[in-house]
């Protein structure tokens, strides 16, 4: 019997880097690039933390930069 286990290359990033994840963390990527898998530019979150950086500066739409905040 073979069993296969997969990792996302930010996630073994990080586990090569710093060790073992904590069960109910994610890795989260500060710069925004999901491509990127530089351990400093890595962190570990809660899912709600996660949910909540998804948006980051590289992706924000409105016109001032900041989330929740827009000029008219």
């Amino acid at each position: 019997m073979q069993v296969v286990f997969f990792w996302s290359s930010h996630r073994l990033s990080w586990f090569l880097k710093y060790g073992d994840i904590p069960p109910g963390m994610l890795v989260d990527h500060k710069c925004h690039n999901t491509l990127c898998v530089n351990p400093s530019h890595l962190r570990l979150v809660t899912p709600k933390q996660n949910s909540e950086n998804r948006e980051g500066p590289a992706i924000t739409r409105n016109s001032s930069g900041k989330r929740g905040v827009r000029w008219n």
